[in-house]
């Protein structure tokens, strides 16, 4: 998680792995690992601060990285951890297919090739801060409130 991507295989690297007799199909993925900055206010109230909670006392594994959040340069900013995947053209073309706000004129996948322009996950939890829990009933909550279009600020290692 520390290494750079310019550390990954190449285009032409992945053509050769296709080529092998032995190799069925490849898929490649590059993830960034970054830090999400945005105002506390975004949090969804008891949804959000549970969540980021319970994500640092138990949801996040990787602890040799540390908390899952931490406190901005404010203390009304907090920052999370985050990963971002970079996606292909079929990636693009069947998330478009998949999710309901992708369909309409609201997000245009294809801008994700030339802009800054990302589709964020954002998990909805009860009020308990768990991402999902088959005992729980009634109406899950967004952890964030940040609607289609808002901006937020990804923080990216210089190394890479």
């Amino acid at each position: 998680m520390d290494e750079s991507m310019k550390k990954g295989y190449t285009k032409e690297q992945l053509a050769e792995i296709r080529e092998l007799p032995q190799v069925e199909s490849v898929s490649s993925k590059q993830a960034l690992y970054s830090k999400l900055k945005f105002n506390k206010e975004k949090l969804n109230k008891l949804s959000g601060e549970n969540y980021i909670k319970f994500m640092d006392e138990e949801g996040f594994v990787p602890k040799f990285l540390g908390d899952f959040s931490f406190e901005g340069d404010t203390k009304d900013e907090v920052i999370i951890r985050n990963t971002v995947l970079g996606l292909s053209d079929r990636d693009l073309v069947y998330l478009a297919r998949i999710f309901k706000t992708l369909q309409g004129e609201e997000i245009d996948t294809s801008l994700m090739k030339d802009e800054p322009a990302a589709v964020v996950y954002i998990p909805k939890t009860k009020g308990n801060g768990v991402p999902y829990d088959a005992k729980a009933k009634g109406k899950y909550a967004p952890v964030l409130n940040l609607r289609t279009g808002d901006k937020i600020k990804l923080a990216v290692p210089k190394e890479g």
